[in-house]
């Protein structure tokens, strides 16, 4: 159960440690974004407003708001799956552990090709950039680790198979 990806930590633990910083790093995110929307949405209708009298009107604010609501809708996705994980990991439920690293997956790679758009759009700064990719970095090892543990779940058997072994055996 100790691993080597985790600091010869316990891999129960780590999974559980690695959820909680979802969950923070998701409600931390997630309250940026809704800052963010409330902020960016009367900009964005008043330049559409704007819009009218300018032969050529620019969408720099209604582009932030579609982004940030875009990954609001990211950052309320991986806070479910946060706790998708405490209850897998606490619970040694296999199938949890699956569905998180498999929607994991996917989210990562939606978070990647957001990263590219809002590279390329140019509404967002450098240093707002690079902290995504700091994140996806972070991803990546939280799914090492996550993979792991299911396969420490998968070889000496997921809770629900103790739980029938018992059953069977009295």
């Amino acid at each position: 159960m100790v691993s080597s990806c985790c600091g010869l930590m316990n891999l129960q633990k780590a999974c559980i440690i690695t959820a909680s910083i979802e969950i923070v790093l998701s409600c931390a995110f997630l309250f940026y974004c809704v800052v963010t929307l409330a902020i960016e949405t009367p900009l964005a209708v008043e330049e559409r407003n704007n819009a009218v009298e300018t032969p050529d009107p620019s969408r720099f604010h209604a582009m932030r708001v579609v982004l940030s609501g875009m990954n609001a809708l990211f950052w309320i996705a991986c806070l479910f799956l946060g706790f998708i994980l405490v209850l897998g990991a606490k619970q040694r439920d296999l199938k949890r552990l699956r569905t998180w690293f498999v929607l994991t997956c996917i989210l990562s790679v939606l978070f990647i090709v957001d990263i590219f758009i809002e590279a390329f759009s140019m509404t967002a700064p450098a240093p707002a950039i690079a902290s995504p990719i700091l994140g996806t970095i972070l991803q990546c090892y939280m799914l090492w680790i996550v993979m792991e543990y299911m396969e420490f779940v998968a070889h000496n058997g997921c809770a629900t198979i103790h739980i029938k072994a018992q059953q069977e055996d009295a």
